[in-house]
């Protein structure tokens, strides 16, 4: 057991802001918990640091020139080179420089911009913190606790946490330990060290059952060697005490494996069952050796992740009365096209649904089949190390890659479908597919590609292409939800108009009981309006005209297709 245990335990680790209409714009938020200091001796200290650091990692490979991404596997995350890369701090040695030398060899170069660094100090928050004129505070063994409060300004603009192949986007709030002089950094170390070599060779020592006077025997004899050796490296003075504090130790440490011996071995069982029983319990003591080991650099600090959510939305419900975006188009004596779709794509959904309506011109442009996927394009700079939002990029550096996460595929029956009204539905559940995000050093868009084959080879299929808003929208923890602002001013407007028409409010729309009530606000509306207006009926298919269409962002291209050369025809 180390000496020293440091632990930093926030109120909350997620962050949720709103992007959008709902965003908050100079948002202010404050992360507030407490650090947790656990000691087995006692210590002097100078200062704790609390900070958030947010960090964009790109990964650059050989085969950046290809303009399509391959999908790595899906199903092992832990291997993609994000993932392996980001975690090269945690091994040992020989295994960093050889795992270095072997993505090295895969063309694997790593790329980052930190987003954020915002830090306080605990015991004394000004500039000249890190000198050494800070007043040196004594620790007593024990456990010690610390609240903090740390103010992130300007929220609005972080991006959301994500984890692809070649990109992540992560926050990690931390707690680092600043010891008061190099002598206690020497103590500290000598402590540990002879902890680590106590409980390296009890747990390498046989453990013998069958004869409960040889065991003691034996733990005798091990405390008489271990006693030997320590004194001899100690002074006269310090001898008595620190082989008290150690016998304490070792004594520990036999309860600890005498108890979980009798756990898994009981009296009843044989010989031959207790030494089967033995084998993966030594195995258990190693990997919890490796992983003190490994845990063994960062004595002296402790970091926890924090997850950013951006929501777009206050609620899935309210996704349900987002106007639909109707797309209107036609390929010249051949074939006219309406595409009704939203722009705003949801990935607790699990799926997108848009309805494509089409009337053939021409006997000649009969459709054999439809493709849709949905298409990510990631823009990143192509340079390796450390970026900064000074530093100028030029355009012929940046790189865009587009991958394909989800593709279906649909066959037309000329006699069973009808293609005057065919819906689709695309599922989002891959982990390879992000939100939007536009940072300094990775931008991330998506669009709807629905790509129309016809049965006549000789006229080439028809791409269409649609923009769409990747996001999420809150959950619901125990009864409490985050609300963004815009809805509790559409709920004060519309009581207003209620009571300037005379009418009275409903029982339902008084929320404060409930948190949920405030679900039912616009459903609410909708039944008040429904019985004011006989045409309420037709306002469900009631869509935007394409005025309106062409200012909400992007035509639909109609004419983009991947590669021509392979449909060639005179019908353009």
């Amino acid at each position: 057991m180390s000496v020293i245990s440091i632990d930093i335990q926030p109120e909350n680790e997620s962050i949720h802001l709103f992007t959008g209409e709902n965003m908050i714009p100079n948002e202010t938020i404050t992360l507030k918990g407490h650090v947790q200091l656990t000691l087995l001796r006692p210590i002097q200290i100078r200062q704790i640091t609390i900070q958030l650091k947010g960090t964009v990692r790109n990964i650059i490979s050989n085969d950046i020139l290809r303009s399509t991404e391959p999908l790595i596997d899906e199903n092992d995350a832990q291997l993609w080179p994000v993932a392996v890369l980001h975690h090269n701090s945690n091994i040992p040695l020989m295994d960093r420089m050889t795992r270095r030398a072997l993505n090295a060899a895969m063309g694997y170069a790593s790329a980052s911009q930190t987003i954020i660094r915002e830090q306080i100090h605990l015991f004394n928050n000004s500039e000249n913190s890190d000198s050494k004129s800070l007043p040196i505070i004594s620790l007593e063994a024990g456990i010690t606790r610390y609240p903090f409060e740390l103010t992130i300004h300007n929220a609005d603009q972080l991006p959301p946490s994500i984890l692809l192949p070649r990109h992540s986007i992560s926050y990690e709030l931390s707690a680092k330990l600043r010891l008061a002089s190099f002598r206690e950094i020497a103590k500290i170390t000598y402590w540990n060290a002879r902890s680590s070599a106590s409980f390296s060779f009890l747990t390498t020592h046989p453990l013998k059952n069958n004869n409960s006077n040889h065991h003691d025997n034996a733990t005798t004899t091990t405390d008489r060697r271990f006693s030997r050796s320590s004194s001899s490296s100690v002074s006269t003075q310090e001898s008595t005490s620190r082989r008290h504090h150690h016998n304490i130790n070792n004594n520990a440490s036999r309860l600890f494996i005498s108890s979980s011996t009798s756990t898994a071995s009981p009296s009843s069982t044989t010989s031959q069952e207790q030494s089967s029983v033995l084998v993966p319990q030594q195995e258990q003591q190693q990997q919890q050796q490796t992983a003190f080991s490994k845990q063994k650099q960062k004595l002296l600090r402790t970091i926890k992740p924090i997850h950013v959510f951006c929501h777009g939305h206050g609620s899935l419900q309210i996704l349900e009365y987002q106007q639909r975006i109707r797309y209107r188009g036609c390929r010249e004596r051949h074939l006219k096209y309406e595409v009704s779709m939203t722009k705003y794509l949801c990935l607790q959904k699990k799926k997108f649904d848009l309805v494509c309506h089409f009337t053939p011109l021409r006997e000649e442009a009969s459709i054999a089949w439809i493709e849709a996927y949905l298409e990510q394009t990631e823009k990143y700079p192509l340079r390796a190390g450390r970026i900064r939002e000074y530093d100028p990029l030029p355009p012929e550096i940046l790189v865009s890659k587009s991958s394909r996460p989800i593709i279906i595929k649909r066959s037309i029956d000329p006699e069973q479908d009808d293609v005057s009204h065919i819906p689709l539905s695309l599922p989002v559940h891959s982990p390879h597919i992000a939100q939007d995000i536009d940072t300094f050093s990775l931008k991330i868009t998506h669009k709807i590609r629905v790509i129309v084959h016809f049965r006549n080879p000789e006229i080439r299929k028809m791409s269409l292409s649609f923009p769409v808003i990747i996001g999420t929208v809150p959950v619901n923890h125990g009864g409490g939800m985050t609300l963004p602002t815009i809805v509790v001013q559409q709920q004060q407007l519309l009581e207003e108009q209620l009571h300037q028409q005379g009418g009275e409010i409903p029982d339902a729309w008084d929320h404060s009981a409930n948190d949920d009530d405030w679900i039912h606000i616009i459903s609410n509306a909708d039944q008040t309006q429904r019985s004011r207006d006989n045409n309420y009926d037709h306002l469900p298919e009631k869509l935007p005209s394409y005025y309106e269409v062409l200012h909400e962002g992007a035509p639909p291209a109609a004419f983009i297709d991947d590669d021509l050369s392979h449909y060639p025809s005179p019908h353009i």
